[in-house]
């Protein structure tokens, strides 16, 4: 910034300007060539020399103008008065503040030093991260009142956290923030595409590597918004998802191993949920998604006394939790096939003797309940299971190697599309619209439309025998 920036930077039209106290005169001392500027914390009292002195600071002339050093007063005077008296900054004042920093930074720190002005500034990773979280649960959480009778999920900052302890590991946890350009931004995401996690020994996946981009790129969003200001300038405000390293690649790898998701035959889901018969809740969890592919309710999620039994229709009606982050939780009743009677029956009588199958008890109790805990638990042991069954029946194949859990919800959209259910209502059930089931499911769009006629109750499989148990 050039020293004529500040004289040429407009003050803003204020109105509380005539409350303000009067600026001391600057001092020209013409044998050491320098201006010397003068500044009291608080407005001058009788006998309060000692506790409220005058603060200087000087200005050689051979390296600033007259002008300069007037609205350097001005606008330190601006900032002191409005911190003391509780005003909001402007842009100017932001403009103001970049300019006194970077053309005289030593007077500028002695003034906000003497005066005890606080300019709320991240200058460490860190602090922009701490607070970007406080004003995130603050944001969120006015947006959002729980369910009095239930607790819903986990706290809505645990993703959040989770992302900024990610970003910790691999940016300096005491570096300034501007000092983030994109291009360092750049070489650090190029070294996270070939370091490998501890966990897994594999390297970050690519969506896993977009998030934190797009995550980075929402702090520094927020980070420079007026009413935070926790940094002077967004160094990446030009910066966008599409710049990441080898984000056409990873779009088009994605979109293509979305494209080769395996449809299950008959046969090949009874193999599947026979290669989870060792362990009760993961072969419930497996029958659960492969017929119903919600995420408005993950078993997890869960008490007992969400299924209630239907003598009617003679089937299970489960209490979906619906959590769409930016409403409270509410919940809806959906009907599950006649043939998840069977293991529903079995599971709950499982749980009971294991002391667990109380109503208000969480129906998958042997998970953790922390929710990307719960994800990898779940995953790791249906992939383990896959695996084991795959060597030891070959002739048995189950063609599930990567993506398990979106692929087992996949093959739920398929279950209930060759079983002539309605699009829309295969939409409410899987949280997704017509329009995405139409581009990702339908082979023949056509005849799957016309068969759209049918309720999601008849369309299920034949009524069973009354169940021993519910």
């Amino acid at each position: 910034m050039s020293s004529k920036g500040l004289s040429e930077l407009r003050k803003p039209k204020l109105s509380y300007e005539e409350k303000k106290p009067p600026l001391m005169a600057i001092k020209n001392d013409a044998a050491k060539k320098r201006w010397t500027i003068q500044l009291r914390r608080n407005q001058k009292k009788i006998g309060d020399e000692k506790d409220n002195p005058i603060i200087t600071a000087n200005f050689q002339h051979s390296r600033f103008t007259k002008s300069y050093v007037e609205n350097f007063l001005w606008w330190i005077s601006e900032i002191l008065y409005c911190q003391k008296n509780g005003y909001s900054f402007g842009s100017n004042h932001h403009q103001a503040i970049i300019m006194m920093r970077e053309k005289s930074p030593s007077q500028f720190a002695k003034m906000i030093e003497k005066l005890d002005i606080d300019l709320i500034r991240a200058n460490t990773m860190r602090k922009l991260f701490d607070f970007y979280l406080d004003e995130y649960q603050k944001r969120t959480q006015s947006k959002r009142d729980p369910d009095p009778t239930r607790k819903g999920n986990a706290p809505i900052e645990r993703t959040t956290k989770a992302r900024i302890n990610a970003c910790l590991k691999f940016l300096d946890a005491e570096m300034d923030p501007i000092q983030l350009t994109p291009k360092k931004m750049t070489k650090i995401f190029e070294r996270l595409e070939q370091e490998k996690t501890k966990r897994t020994g594999e390297p970050l996946s690519f969506n896993t590597r977009k998030t934190l981009w797009s995550f980075l790129l929402t702090v520094f969003r927020r980070a420079s918004l007026e009413q935070n200001r926790w940094i002077e300038f967004n160094p990446l405000e030009n910066v966008t998802v599409e710049t990441m390293p080898a984000y056409k690649r990873g779009i088009r790898e994605f979109e293509q191993s979305k494209d080769q998701v395996k449809k299950l035959n008959e046969e090949q889901k009874e193999w599947f949920l026979e290669a989870m018969d060792d362990d009760p809740t993961i072969r419930f969890v497996c029958a659960y998604m492969l017929h119903k592919p919600t995420r408005l309710s993950e078993a997890k999620d869960m008490r007992w006394s969400d299924f209630k039994w239907s003598k009617d229709e003679e089937c299970y009606f489960v209490n979906c939790k619906v959590d769409r982050k930016s409403v409270a939780v509410t919940y809806q009743n959906v009907a599950l096939p006649y043939r998840m009677n069977k293991e529903i029956r079995q599971y709950r009588r499982w749980c009971q003797i294991k002391g667990q199958g109380a109503d208000e008890s969480r129906v998958l109790w042997t998970v953790s309940d922390e929710h990307l805990a719960y994800n990898r638990a779940i995953r790791d042991k249906i992939k383990h299971r896959i695996r084991k069954w795959n060597a030891n029946n070959p002739e048995k194949n189950i063609p599930i190697y990567s993506a398990i859990m979106n692929t087992i919800r996949t093959n739920a959209f398929y279950y209930l599309l060759d079983l002539g259910v309605d699009l829309k209502s295969i939409a409410d059930i899987g949280g997704t619209s017509v329009e995405q089931i139409q581009r990702a499911y339908c082979t023949d769009k056509e005849e799957n439309i016309r068969r759209a006629n049918a309720s999601l109750l008849n369309a299920l499989n034949e009524r069973p025998e009354a169940p021993e148990f519910h």
